[in-house]
């Protein structure tokens, strides 16, 4: 994530806490791994990170700004014969990064003092997504490797991001959180569900 972006959401935070009813400011973290394969031979990795500030209008009523950056590895150790040659393709990795600029509405279901505070986000992201694809071949008769990436691919999309968090309130100013988050291609909500992330964070009131 662009850390000049990161420390422009600590200035909105720091000159906007007056004109506002309140101001909220978050973050969130996300890992998950997958290991399959008969042998336990392939994984997938994926990490995410989010940033968020909310301003709240009203009591329970937000306009919230994001920022999100996710990692995506997958890593599959199979050995697939390539036709007519002596050489296998042994491996083949996959890199996806996709970081999310969003603007919206957050909506909360309880006071700012509340033990228990639920919220729900929606609004317009937008997003850029960079993949890369690189294969390990060898040499069957020499057992010599090489490597062989295709260009990167990049992708701009217009999107919407949904999320619902639960926030549980430690002290006035201080709670942890956890999220659902999803961000998929405008009004395409066949694919809200595709990409799922679950994430884990605290967050700040002023």
């Amino acid at each position: 994530m662009n850390l000049r972006f990161l420390l422009s959401f600590f200035v909105l935070a720091f000159f906007s806490s007056k004109s506002f009813a309140f101001t909220e400011l978050s973050f969130d973290f996300g890992y998950d791994k997958q290991v399959y394969g008969s042998l336990r031979q392939n994984k997938q990795t994926s990490r995410s990170y989010q940033a968020s500030i909310a301003f709240f209008l009203y009591k329970y009523t937000a306009i919230e700004l994001n920022a999100s950056h996710s990692e995506q590895e997958t890593l599959e150790n199979n050995v697939i014969p390539v036709s007519g040659t002596d050489v296998s393709v042994v491996s083949l990795s996959t890199n996806v990064t996709s970081d999310t600029l969003g603007i919206g509405f957050r909506q909360a279901f309880a006071a700012r003092n509340a033990f228990i505070r639920p919220s729900i986000s929606i609004g317009y992201a937008n997003q850029r997504i960079k993949d890369r694809t690189t294969f390990t071949f060898r040499d069957n008769g020499t057992g010599v490797t090489d490597r062989f990436s295709d260009p990167i691919n990049k992708l701009r999309l217009d999107s919407i991001f949904m999320s619902f968090s639960m926030q549980v309130q430690l002290t006035q100013l201080f709670a942890i959180k956890g999220s659902v988050q999803s961000v998929f291609p405008a009004f395409d909500f066949d694919r809200a569900t595709d990409d799922l992330k679950y994430t884990a964070g605290f967050s700040w009131i002023f």
